[in-house]
């Protein structure tokens, strides 16, 4: 199924979001390879290879995406191309990795109300990026949602998923690095300590622990109003 973009800008988009993400990858890495970093960077794009094939499906997003996009692999005959996992680790991997960076400054002005203006403002980001460009603009993939449950083409439900998956994402960083810091002799002793590899699978599963909470909660929420045609 196609939805009207041109073959060459549909790539166009695609490369864009790819290329964005890689960038993000090789930001973080050289600014700081931790495990909670480049981890949680990581686990935010490959948790969502297959989950968001799970997702996009009639029970939750209810997306389809245009047939000429490249895929990353097919299963049970439903296409999952290559750019939507990536454009997870790019949306919610920076959210975590930058919300972590800028944190103590964060939570001297707002407390505990830091991850819901986080939450917040990457939800708000997504309905301009991912509903004004990858869906209205670039017409990369369609909700089947009923239009007075849409703003910009981008359903209240993937709104409400990105602001709580972001804000959930940034407090399981937040704590798990705190713990990280709290575990060892001398966090601040100017010697830096290398990740275990028990840190390092706890961050890459981080993000996909936060996602089912997330999904749980929009799901109950908008399976009760049933708000699709």
């Amino acid at each position: 199924m196609t939805f009207g973009s041109p073959a060459g800008l549909l790539h166009f988009g695609e490369a864009l979001f790819s290329l964005l993400w890689l960038v993000g990858l090789i930001i973080v890495a050289k600014t700081g390879a931790t495990a909670v970093r480049l981890g949680t960077y990581l686990g935010a794009t490959l948790f969502a290879f297959l989950w968001d094939w799970i997702q996009g499906q009639a029970w939750f997003f209810r997306l389809t995406f245009d047939d000429r996009l490249v895929p990353a692999f097919v299963l049970d005959g439903r296409a999952e191309p290559l750019f939507a996992p990536l454009a997870y680790g790019l949306v919610f991997g920076t959210a975590a990795v930058a919300g972590l960076a800028v944190y103590p400054y964060l939570s001297r002005k707002f407390g505990a109300w830091t991850y819901l203006i986080v939450g917040l403002v990457v939800g708000v980001l997504d309905v301009l990026v991912e509903g004004g460009v990858a869906v209205t603009l670039l017409k990369m993939y369609v909700f089947d949602y009923d239009s007075g449950w849409e703003i910009l083409n981008l359903p209240w439900s993937t709104v409400l998923y990105v602001a709580i998956m972001a804000a959930g994402l940034l407090f399981a960083v937040v704590n798990v690095d705190r713990l990280i810091r709290l575990s060892r002799a001398s966090p601040d002793d100017g010697v830096r300590q290398r990740d275990s590899a028990g840190v390092w699978w706890i961050c890459l599963v981080l993000p996909a622990g936060v996602n089912y909470v997330a999904v749980a909660v929009v799901a109950l929420i908008f399976n009760s109003f049933t708000p699709w045609r």
